[in-house]
Parts: C-alpha cells; structure tokens; sequence
C-alpha cells in the first residue's frame, strides 16, 4: 500500500533539470512497476515498463483528471504512465495505484500487465470523471435504491448470483437481470412528486425477456438520526455474502463510484425508506418504446407518474418469489 510519505518523498527528490523521480515498487514481482512524480510540474506518475511488442496497437484511456502517454525506455522498451492531471483528485489516485500494481504485479508478462492495467483503469474510470472522486447527493441515493433491492431481494439467490445480478454498475438498460427478469430501480425524495425519470425507450422495454418490474423507492434523507447510510447498507451486504462474491461486489461498487476510501463521505446522509411500490411492465403499461418514436428520434428520456402505473402494482413477495425461481433455475 502506497503511503502519502512516498509521495512527499519523490516530491522533495528534485532531478537534474526536467523529468520524472520515481521508485519502483512490489520488488517481489517481475513486472517493472513504479510511482513517481514530475519536475518540475509535481505531477504524480504509475508507471510500467514492458516490452515493445507488449504495448503496441493499445488505445490508452483517459479521464479529465487523468492522462496516459507512452514514453520510449531502453531499446526495446515502452514506459507507459498515467499522469494525475488533477491535483484535487490525489485522494483518489493512491488507491487507484494501490489496485492497479496489485494486478499487474500478477500477470504472468508483459503483454498481460497491460491488459491488467487497462481493465483495472475501466473499473475505475467513472470515479476519475466526477468531479472530487465521489458520489454526487443524487448518485448516492440512486445506489442506496438498487443495493436496497440487491439485499432485499437478490439475497437468497446462492454463491455469486446476486452480485452478478446486479448491472446497474455496468449502466445497462435494467439495473438487475436474473434468467430473463429484469428490475429496473427508481428512487424519489419525500418531497418529489410520485413520479421517475425513465432514462431512455429500450428502460421499459420488455423484449427477450420473461418479465420486467419497476421497482419505485419514495426516500426521506436526513441528516443524521435514524435510518439507514449508504455505508450501512455495503456493510450489511458485505456481511452477508458468500466469500467469492466479495470481490466482484467491491469491483461493481467501484464501476459505480463508490470507494471506500471516501466513507466517510456518505456517512451523514441518513434514508428512510417511506414506501416500496412495485410494478410490473406488461401490455398496456404507460412509457414510450423505440418503435412509438419517429424515423431519426431516439435516446428519449422522460418522466412517468407512478400514480398512472397503479393498475400494474404487484406485491413485493411476488417480485421476489419470481427472483429467486428465475435464479434458481438460471
């Protein structure tokens, strides 16, 4: 784990004219991985060092606080480094670094190392574009809405279903899909009107699947008091998965936008939960689909009110007996 004295230290160790101070770091691995800081910008680097043939023809991502560039090394050699471009952003950036040298510390060579770092920089890549590196109020809300319906009821599927249930992460049309039934979650404050935003025509579209429900939470957050934090709600999930399912929540959570690193962020917000209202999306339901749209018209957004969808409302116990039977046999 990088501690923020090695960066104070590379900060401090000034190069002869312009260039970069840096350390290597995980000496037990073969792969050539290193933190560094530039002069005299005072930039903070990750940088590995393959072979030639090891990054050619790669596309290097990039985010507004993040650059990635290629450098020529020794004969032979390419040093790829993704620069912190936004200062704001460090508090983000050392456990960035901390994820990415743990994988590519274990790929079995160079051409793996790369691949390890650009998959890593996915998982990562939404939180890098928000502004400070954390959930926004309403982005909280929206995930404290789908791990509501992950722990409620996704829960009892066995081993890694659950988790692999959950797309909302993915930013798929449907926030959960289990052997063809899709839930789409929506969350409104006490003081909202009894409507949602459907984001797009293909949300409420029930095409190739065996059913599709809008599950609908109508949330009172507080400051502080009694209820429910975000971090609560990860703790309880955590707390409850099997083992191998513990890694792929915290990747999913990650391509959310949520770090732990930044708990203590969500720990004020408080949710009541002041009703649940489920729905499911059949023949007749209220929204707008891709063939109601005219030639050249597409990626509609649009509110629904939920006081509309009444005559579709369906139990919560049957929502959740329809996961699990779905899930079991899936």
């Amino acid at each position: 784990m990088i501690e923020e004295q090695v960066w104070d230290e590379l900060e401090t160790q000034t190069p002869r004219g312009t260039g970069i101070v840096r350390r290597r770091v995980r000496e037990d691995s073969p792969r050539n991985l290193f933190v560094g800081v530039t002069h005299p910008g005072r930039e903070r680097v990750l940088e590995l060092l393959v072979s030639e043939d090891a990054a050619a023809n790669i596309e290097l991502p990039a985010t507004r606080a993040l650059r990635a560039v290629q450098e020529a090394g020794a004969p032979g050699e390419i040093e790829v480094r993704i620069i912190l471009a936004a200062p704001e952003m460090q508090s983000v950036f050392t456990p960035f670094c901390d994820d990415v040298i743990e994988a590519v510390a274990a790929a079995e060579d160079d051409r793996a190392a790369v691949s390890s770092l650009l998959d890593r920089f996915a998982h990562w890549q939404r939180l890098f574009a928000a502004d400070g590196g954390w959930l926004s109020s309403l982005d909280a809300q929206a995930l404290f809405g789908e791990l509501w319906v992950l722990e409620h009821l996704f829960l009892p599927l066995p081993g890694v279903q659950p988790i692999e249930a959950w797309r909302g992460p993915e930013r798929e049309d449907r926030d959960f899909l289990a052997s063809g039934v899709g839930i789409e979650v929506k969350t409104t404050r006490g003081d909202e009107p009894a409507a949602v935003t459907i984001s797009n025509e293909a949300q409420l579209n029930v095409a190739g699947l065996e059913a599709l429900y809008l599950v609908a939470l109508k949330l009172e957050v507080l400051k502080g008091g009694k209820g429910t934090t975000l971090n609560d709600s990860v703790a309880s999930i955590r707390d409850a998965l099997v083992p191998q399912a513990a890694p792929l929540f915290s990747d999913k959570l990650l391509r959310y936008g949520y770090l732990d690193h930044h708990s203590d962020r969500y720990s004020e917000d408080v949710y009541v939960i002041r009703e649940v209202a489920a729905f499911r999306v059949e023949e007749g339901f209220p929204r707008i689909l891709e063939e109601d749209l005219s030639p050249g018209v597409g990626s509609v957004s649009y509110r629904l009110a939920l006081s509309a969808c009444e005559p579709w409302r369906r139990t919560l116990e049957e929502l959740a007996a329809a996961v699990t039977q779905t899930g079991l046999k899936g």
